[in-house]
């Protein structure tokens, strides 16, 4: 029995187990933000990336939310170019892919089919679209690299425009006009809080 006050939770570590079935049985869409702890110069937090991925994947399933659920965000990525700035975490590439290829794994495992990776930091771009290549190819789920712009892929869709390349099992998208600073203060006044 499907309970529709669960289907209306939207983040996957407030669900009990039981409510994790139901959310595989209703076939929800998960979203992981992945990200990064850097700095973004003398004015932002170290969090600006992980903030954005979260508040963007947490934007997303306010529109649909028996549909999807937000993964905690992977708040660590890939970054040797910035390690000589205070406060910043850098991860290996090798233990980089294999960690976030665990969480895509396990949640397949679980029964989950659908996994969108929301990426927030540049460096982590095409070492993400690796993660989705790989756990489709050993889980037969579907995942889905969204490098720096899950909010400009909705917008794409909102306005009828496909410009994108989809075969199915993988996509990729990067880029975008404005700035981290922007984008935080845009995100902030939508509403968004700390995760």
């Amino acid at each position: 029995m499907t309970s529709s006050n669960s289907l209306e939770k939207i983040f996957y570590d407030d669900l009990t187990w039981p409510e994790i079935n139901e959310a595989v049985t209703h076939r929800k869409v998960l979203l992981l933000p992945v990200g990064s702890t850097e700095q973004h110069g003398h004015h932002l937090p170290l969090d600006v990336d992980n903030f954005l991925a979260r508040s963007v994947c947490i934007a997303a399933a306010k529109l649909a939310p028996t549909e999807m659920l937000v993964m905690p965000t992977i708040p660590y990525g890939y970054n040797e170019h910035a390690q000589d700035f205070p406060g910043t975490i850098h991860v290996t590439y090798e233990h980089f892919i294999e960690f976030c290829l665990d969480v895509c794994k396990s949640v397949a495992y679980a029964g989950f089919s659908r996994c969108l990776i929301v990426d927030g930091h540049g460096s982590n771009e095409h070492l993400c679209e690796f993660i989705g290549r790989r756990a489709t190819l050993e889980t037969g789920a579907t995942e889905r690299a969204e490098a720096d712009g899950l909010r400009r892929e909705v917008e794409v869709r909102r306005v009828g425009r496909i410009d994108r390349h989809d075969r199915g099992q993988f996509i990729t998208r990067a880029g975008g006009s404005l700035t981290r600073g922007h984008e935080r203060e845009a995100l902030a006044g939508k509403g968004a809080t700390r995760p």
